[in-house]
């Protein structure tokens, strides 16, 4: 989640997962391989917008605000799911530079959202794989449009980023359409060496974002300066032996939960290898990370 205000109004915006379920002709219990041998319902998911105006004591859905580059019927019927993360929301400028939410000045001020797609002929491991993309909007319009009661001026608002266009952001991010028949604008994957999605924090101390990686090797953070170019891991991959990891998030510890200092918590959920999606047999952990600038 994180905050809004704009012209006297003021709340909490907040991303979210949603899926449309099909059965899988092709196994007995009719899901689809998620990894490590585990199964679930076949899906399809987007990414929708909720906010909230009484200090989130509750929330509304007011739309969709991504959808992945393939339309459903690309991914329906059959044996495969279309995985498009759970939306990570940062506020910076044009160039990808943090600004403090509520930005100074507004009309400077845009929305980034990051999310995972797949698009057949991607560079790299992307080609056939889960990447990393990006969407953005300006600051001032998700919020009206938020407001608006609109599910249409929510689902025109963002536009996902394409470095390949002469203007890289103009690629819309849904195909407003409520079924979800449409096709989506192209992304552009931002890192083409590794699979998965990320959730994307800024840090204070070092004037970086952060992003953690869920990956089969295991848990991996990257920086960034622009919220475009990422940097190779830092470290080594977290991972526990016999387990797999799911739904990394970073929660920063300088008082404001979306800023990083020197030790953020990466906050994640474990399970036993081939138990997922059993939640009984689930751990919920925490790692404290230790940041350095190098030598």
């Amino acid at each position: 989640m994180v905050r809004f205000a704009l012209n006297g109004q003021s709340g909490w915006l907040m991303p979210f997962h949603g899926e449309a379920w099909w059965q899988n002709p092709d196994t007995p219990d009719h899901k689809c391989n998620v990894s490590q041998g585990a199964t679930v319902p076949c899906f399809y998911s987007a990414l929708g917008l909720a906010v909230s105006t009484d200090e989130s004591k509750t929330f509304k859905v007011v739309g969709e605000i991504l959808q992945p580059s393939q339309p459903i019927s690309a991914f329906s019927g059959s044996g495969k799911s279309m995985m498009v993360g759970y939306g990570s929301l940062v506020v910076a400028d044009a160039n990808g530079k943090h600004l403090d939410n509520p930005p100074a000045h507004s009309n400077d001020a845009f929305f980034y959202l990051f999310y995972t797609d797949l698009l057949p002929g991607a560079p790299g491991v992307c080609t056939s794989q889960l990447c990393l993309g990006v969407a953005r909007a300006p600051y001032a319009k998700v919020i009206q449009a938020a407001l608006s009661g609109d599910p249409h001026q929510v689902a025109k608002v963002f536009h996902k980023y394409d470095g390949a266009s002469p203007n890289p952001w103009t690629q819309p991010a849904t195909s407003d359409t409520p079924d979800l028949s449409g096709t989506a604008g192209r992304y552009a994957p931002l890192i083409t060496d590794e699979t998965g999605g990320a959730e994307v924090i800024y840090d204070k101390a070092f004037d970086v974002y952060l992003a953690v990686f869920g990956t089969g090797k295991g848990l991996v953070v990257r920086a960034s300066n622009d919220l475009l170019h990422w940097s190779q891991p830092i470290g080594a991959p977290y991972h526990e032996a016999g387990r797999v990891t799911f739904f990394p998030t970073f929660i920063g510890e300088t008082g404001d939960p979306t800023i990083a200092g020197p030790a953020p918590r990466l906050y994640f959920s474990s399970f036993p290898i081939g138990s997922y999606p059993d939640y009984k047999t689930a751990v919920f952990e925490s790692v404290q990370l230790t940041l350095s600038k190098a030598p």
